[in-house]
């Protein structure tokens, strides 16, 4: 895997198949609007109670282009020219060296390629040989079955239970499921990855 760091901005992430970057203003097409309000994709996301505008994303992604720390990352397949998805950093906490981790796959056509396994072992590996931290977590719904198993590839752990903590899309009570992950525990998969490498550019483009 190659990692381009880059000044005020996110790295770009190059793994086997996938290019991750951040998501800019000339990246809010049509079909992203389109996945976004999609009930199907939006089913275990908090952005799904909320109608997404053209103007509320474009706002969103310039409030993420500014916390640098906390990337807003954009999966890209087609040689990085095509955005099926998302994984985000969020709450990262520089006294603990912890931060939240969520993904999704947003484009119907690229569903069950392993795209989101890969994205995420791919922020891992930023985020622990690069940036130094100790731990990720992340939460979801008990019944998102695809995001479990995606956790559980990568080596994250199931470590709690918040009881009835979310309403799913039914308005039925559910259980928020608690994994983490810390670094010594990540296992760098190349297949994922590509190459035999991490390879760390600290003027990339």
């Amino acid at each position: 895997m190659d990692i381009f760091i880059r000044t005020n901005l996110p790295p770009k992430l190059v793994s086997a198949r996938l290019v991750l970057r951040e998501v800019g203003v000339a990246d809010i097409s049509d079909r992203l609007l389109w996945w976004l309000n999609d009930t199907e994709t939006t089913r275990f996301l908090e952005i799904r109670h909320v109608p997404q505008t053209k103007e509320r994303v474009e706002q969103y992604v310039r409030e993420r282009l500014a916390q640098p720390e906390n990337p807003h990352f954009g999966i890209y397949d087609s040689g990085g020219g095509r955005l099926i998805g998302t994984v985000t950093v969020n709450q990262f906490n520089p006294n603990h060296k912890t931060a939240d981790l969520s993904f999704v796959i947003g484009h119907p056509d690229v569903r069950g390629q392993g795209y989101a396994t890969e994205a995420v072992h791919a922020v891992c590996a930023y985020c622990f040989q690069v940036a130094g931290l100790y731990k990720l977590t992340g939460g979801l719904e008990r019944e998102n079955h695809g995001s479990r198993r995606v956790f559980e590839k990568n080596g994250f752990t199931l470590e709690g239970v918040k009881k009835q903590q979310c309403l799913d899309r039914e308005g039925q009570r559910t259980d928020e499921l608690l994994y983490g992950l810390v670094s010594f525990g990540f296992m760098p998969n190349f297949r994922w990855l590509g190459g035999d490498a991490v390879t760390i550019h600290p003027n990339g483009a």
